[in-house]
């Protein structure tokens, strides 16, 4: 829960996150960006390209462990789950990962309008 120009300006950011794991995704399986074929050893280094640059993206932020609801460290840090789970759940997506709902009320305070950013489920679609 953000306010709403925040979460307008942290969709381009996240999306261009996402799509990196997804390239590097779609390497590792075997066929590059112009569907050309790699072996083995060109696929490794490119996928390490991809996640040096969503590396460079996220800054120091990239080595931060991630908790769960009961303050115990699941022992991944962002960019394994980013490359890990969140790439390869849209890989047959071609874009639009994120959702921004604005909300009804506003935030105390200086009355800004807030909104959710979340991510999409697996398969599902952006309603409009």
């Amino acid at each position: 829960v953000t306010t709403t120009p925040k979460a307008k300006e942290l969709r381009p950011f996240a999306e261009r996150l996402i799509t990196l794991a997804k390239k590097a995704d779609a390497v590792m399986k075997g066929v590059g960006p112009d569907n050309e074929k790699l072996d083995e050893k060109a696929r490794a280094i490119r996928a390490l390209h991809y996640r040096r640059q969503a590396m460079a993206l996220l800054g120091p932020t990239h080595g931060t462990g991630i908790w769960d609801k009961n303050d115990k460290s699941t022992g991944d840090t962002v960019l394994k789950k980013l490359f890990r789970e969140i790439g390869p759940r849209y890989a047959d997506r071609p874009g639009g990962y994120t959702r921004v709902l604005k909300q009804h009320y506003r935030r105390l305070g200086d009355a800004g309008e807030t909104a959710v950013i979340e991510l999409l489920k697996a398969g599902e679609k952006k309603v409009r």
